[in-house]
């Protein structure tokens, strides 16, 4: 995932992994927290051109991040990552609101339709499963 045109005046992003609604949309209720790579207020170290990755281990409940290629929370297997609620269903998000330079925020997600800047890591696949790490 990579963005462009949020590095200025954007009032949130968020890229992470929630548990879902019964209907498979992600549950804002609070009842069923997600983990996040941006916490609220943290989108400004992050600049046009990045790009974000997620591995999510759901037998052990955690979800890890990365920029740039680097894991932020520790590499997948460590232990490391953003604990999540086991048992449930999960989807990835990501949004953006306020606008860049340019009064808008371009993201643009890949789910595994085409090869990954950095690949999946060993034992993980995408979210669409067709790559493989």
């Amino acid at each position: 995932m990579s963005v462009a045109g949020g590095g200025y005046a954007s009032s949130h992003a968020n890229i992470g992994i929630g548990s879902a609604t019964p209907e498979g949309a992600l549950a804002l209720d609070g009842r069923a927290p997600g983990v996040a790579l941006i916490p609220s207020g943290h989108q400004r170290l992050y600049r046009d051109g990045d790009v974000f990755g997620v591995a999510v281990d759901f037998d052990a409940g955690l979800a890890y991040f990365r920029v740039n290629g680097g894991w932020v929370t520790g590499e997948p297997g460590s232990g490391k990552g953003e604990r999540l609620l086991t048992g449930r269903a999960h989807v990835a998000y990501f949004f953006s609101t306020g606008g860049g330079r340019s009064g808008q925020v371009d993201w643009r997600a890949n789910f595994g339709g085409s090869a990954f800047r950095h690949p999946p890591p060993k034992g993980y696949v995408s979210w669409d499963g067709a790559r493989r790490g």
